[in-house]
Parts: C-alpha cells; structure tokens; sequence
C-alpha cells in the first residue's frame, strides 16, 4: 500500500515539473520581451508584402533588416541546396545563410560572419530568422560629430559631397547593390548561383549584371541569377 501512494506521489510531482515551462533564454524577461517583439515584426513580412499594395519588395525586405541591424539572422533563400542533395538527401532544401547584419542597402543586405562578408540580395530571399540573441551595435560615426568644414560643405553643395560619399549616400538615400561593388572592384568575390559556384575577381558592374574574371576569361553573371555574394572582410 505504501509503495502505490510513494508511485502516485512521485508521479505528480513529475507531473507538475512537467507543466512548468523551462526557460527559453538567457536574457532578462525585459529584453527578451523586447526582442521578441522584433521577431514578430520581421516574421510579419510576407503578410506586410502580401496586404500592401504601395510598397515594393525591395523596401519591406529593407525596413525589416534595418531594424535587425546588429542581429544575428538565418535567411532562407530561393535557390536549392545542392550540397544536401549531393549527401543522398532526395529532398529538395533551401539554402540558408547566417550572419550579423551589417547593412541594409535599398535591394540587398549584408550580413558578417567570421572574417566574411555575404552579401544578399532582397529578391532571392524567401524568409528571415532571427537569432534569440543581444543585437551587437554597429559603431559607425554619428552625423553630429562631423567637422565644421564637411558641415558646411554638405549646406552648401549637398548633391555633390553626398553622391561622392558611400557612407552619405547610405545614410541619405540608401545604396544599391551596384554601387556598393563599386568597393570590390579587383577583389575576388565567391558567388553562389541557383545552380553552381564561381570565383572571380570583379571587373565590372552595371544595374543588372556584374562581369569576373576567371581564369583569364571573363564572365556576365545577371543579378537575378545571384544567390549570395562572399567577399573577405578587410
């Protein structure tokens, strides 16, 4: 009789140990609560594409990873993962890549990984994932703190000191992919396509394509057919 009470006791308090939610996360409940909310807003995306009508894709991927900036993120994208299939997995996956976003331009983002840049564009992305994670904060100096002299510069001739500036145009306007290779010229760039893999160093770019150089032999690689673009980090 007492060994079936002693059974029934320690099977409810394994019951109520069962009911009681682990923690999900490291992070002060305020923070998580906060981070979480951020979560919501990049997973409501595809609803924030679908219902509005005014917006372009380019510009709801574009608000969504400016408020990641500093977070880390898994992007699923629209090409198929080749590698699995090539390990004996007959089913088709997506590729993913993960990292620290960096920046968001006005039709691609860049996130930082381990000496890595990735460079992704909006339209061959399917989904982002935001990593439970503290935003580490990207320092980049405040337009306050620039000197009289690039003051009065930008009051006096904006067009010209901004449209001669990255970081300005970025900051006013938002950079495009082409204009943001424009730094990569002659450097060597591992591009994933929907269906291979090439490396090259980059010779050009233009709106919709951007020309390497492989083996002496040079190549057109159209932006739609861009996965994701790999450059080292200096």
């Amino acid at each position: 009789m007492k060994k079936k009470k002693d059974e029934k006791s320690n099977w409810s308090k394994r019951r109520k140990m069962e009911e009681i939610p682990s923690p999900n996360s490291c992070l002060p409940e305020e923070v998580l609560k906060g981070l979480e909310l951020k979560i919501k807003e990049a997973n409501a995306l595809l609803l924030d594409l679908a219902l509005s009508g005014e917006r372009t894709v380019d510009e709801s991927f574009r608000d969504a990873f400016k408020g990641l900036i500093g977070q880390i993120v898994e992007i699923e994208l629209n090409c198929p993962n080749f590698s699995q299939l090539e390990e004996g997995n007959g089913e088709k996956e997506q590729l993913t890549v993960m990292g620290r976003v960096f920046l968001a331009g006005t039709n691609f983002s860049s996130l930082r990984s381990d000496k890595k840049e990735l460079i992704v564009p909006y339209q061959s992305i399917c989904l982002i994932h935001p990593d439970n994670r503290f935003a580490e904060p990207i320092h980049r100096p405040a337009l306050l703190d620039i000197d009289s002299d690039l003051r009065r510069c930008l009051t006096t001739d904006f067009s010209s000191i901004v449209s001669g500036s990255p970081e300005l145009i970025q900051l006013f306007y938002g950079l495009d992919l082409t204009v943001y290779l424009l730094q990569s010229l002659t450097k060597e760039l591992t591009i994933q396509l929907k269906n291979e893999v090439v490396t090259g160093k980059l010779t050009s770019v233009n709106n919709s394509s951007l020309v390497i150089c492989i083996e002496k032999k040079e190549r057109a690689i159209s932006f739609a057919d861009v996965c994701f673009i790999e450059v080292d980090c200096e």
